[in-house]
């Protein structure tokens, strides 16, 4: 099976239909539901989610987003609290791009 973390800008995606990710996501979550892609996010993600959806006119669909995110089988939240936290691990390597500009990225396990 194969497990795939979501984010917030997959979520934004899939909730903002005149967006240029919108069908990109559709078809990528499609895809990944047909080969019954277990979904994994965090609740740290739930927050972003209604914050980037707190005005007004988003208001109703952020509710029933976040909804159907507790009340799905087919997603996990982990919850994210101080021990998870204080286990990550945050590594940062430096590089150079091709035109000599440096370069970082974080990666981020627990």
């Amino acid at each position: 099976m194969k497990i795939v973390f979501i984010d917030t800008s997959a979520w934004l995606a899939l909730i903002n239909k005149s967006g240029e990710f919108h069908e990109k996501a559709k078809l990528v979550r499609n895809g990944l539901i047909e080969k019954n892609a277990k979904f994994v996010m965090t609740d740290y993600i739930i927050v972003e989610i209604a914050n980037c959806l707190s005005r007004i006119p988003f208001r109703e669909a952020a509710i029933k987003l976040i909804e159907s995110i507790r009340n799905s089988e087919d997603i996990e939240v982990v919850r994210v609290n101080e021990e998870i936290f204080e286990r990550l691990g945050i590594y940062t390597p430096v590089g150079k791009t091709r035109n000599g500009d440096s370069q970082t990225a974080q990666v981020l396990w627990l």
